[in-house]
C-alpha cells in the first residue's frame, strides 16, 4: 500500500489517504519498496472508495497513470450499455431465428457459465442455420464516439479462414422488432477472433460505431452462420457499449 495527499509536503497522516496496491500491475508499478524515485511524485488512481485502515481508503486500485505518461492496469469503461449475460440470463436481447432447421430446438441459448452460445450443431450433425441474437435499443444520440466490445470464445471451426463468415457483427439504426430483413444492417469489423480451435474467451477489442453516434435507436446484432458439415460453437459475454 501507499499514502497519497493534495500535495507532496503533507506530514499528517490524518491527511493522507491509504491507497490498497493489489498483487499485479498496479503494485509492481506503484510500491515505494522498487520505486523510490515517485516518492512525492503525482499519479491518477482508480478504485473504489471505502474503508482501509479504519479511515477512509482507496481499494481495488484496477489503474494508475503517472505525470511522464506511465501506467498500468486496466481503466475503467464508462458504459452506456452492457449485458453480461450472467447466469443463464438473456438480458434484453432477442433471438431472431432466419434459418433453423427442424432437427434443432435452438441456435442461440443462454448458458451458467459461457454467456450466449451458438451452435448449428447436433450430435453428430452440423446443421445449416442462421441466427441473430439482437440487443435492445440502445440510445447514442447523447454521444459524438461510441465504441463495442465483449468477451466470446470459437471452437470446432473446420475452416478457419472462414470464421469471419461464420460469426459476425452486425449494426442497425432502424430496425424495430421481427427478422433482420425488415431493418437495414451494416457490418461492424471485429478487431480480434478467438482461434477457432479451444474454449478460451478473449476481448473482441474496440469495435467502431462512430457512425451511429448521434442516434436514438441503436441495435447490435451477433449473426451466427453454420453450414453442413461445418457448425461451430460461438460463445459471447460481458458486452459493453460505451
Amino acid at each position: 500500500n501507499i499514502l497519497i495527499a493534495d500535495t507532496n509536503s503533507v506530514q499528517y497522516f490524518a491527511k493522507t489517504l491509504p491507497v490498497q496496491l493489489p498483487i499485479g500491475v498496479v503494485r509492481t508499478g506503484l510500491n515505494l519498496a522498487n520505486n523510490k524515485n515517485l516518492i512525492g511524485k503525482k499519479v491518477k488512481l482508480y478504485g473504489t472508495l471505502g474503508a482501509y485502515y479504519s479511515v477512509p481508503g482507496l481499494k481495488t486500485v484496477t489503474y494508475y497513470l503517472l505525470d511522464d505518461g506511465t501506467s498500468g492496469g486496466t481503466k475503467p469503461i464508462k458504459a452506456i450499455f452492457s449485458e453480461s449475460f450472467a447466469s443463464s440470463s438473456q438480458g434484453q436481447f432477442t433471438i431472431q431465428n432466419v434459418n433453423m432447421p427442424t432437427q434443432l430446438s435452438y441456435v442461440w441459448i443462454p448458458t451458467p457459465s459461457y454467456g450466449m452460445t451458438a451452435s448449428g450443431y447436433k450430435s453428430p450433425t452440423d446443421y445449416q442455420a442462421e441466427s441473430w441474437l439482437i440487443s435492445p435499443s440502445i440510445d447514442l444520440s447523447h454521444v459524438d464516439s461510441a465504441k463495442l466490445i465483449f468477451d466470446h470464445a470459437l471452437n470446432y471451426v473446420s475452416t478457419i479462414a472462414n470464421k469471419t463468415t461464420y460469426v459476425s457483427v452486425y449494426v442497425s439504426s432502424d430496425y424495430q422488432n421481427g427478422l433482420p430483413s425488415t431493418g437495414n444492417w451494416t457490418p461492424v469489423t471485429i478487431p480480434t477472433y478467438p482461434a477457432g480451435t479451444n474454449w478460451t474467451f478473449i476481448s473482441s477489442g474496440a469495435l467502431d460505431l462512430d457512425a451511429f453516434a448521434g442516434k436514438s435507436n441503436v441495435r447490435i446484432a451477433f449473426k451466427y452462420v453454420s453450414i453442413s458439415g461445418d457448425a461451430c460453437t460461438w460463445e459471447v459475454k460481458n458486452v459493453i457499449v460505451y
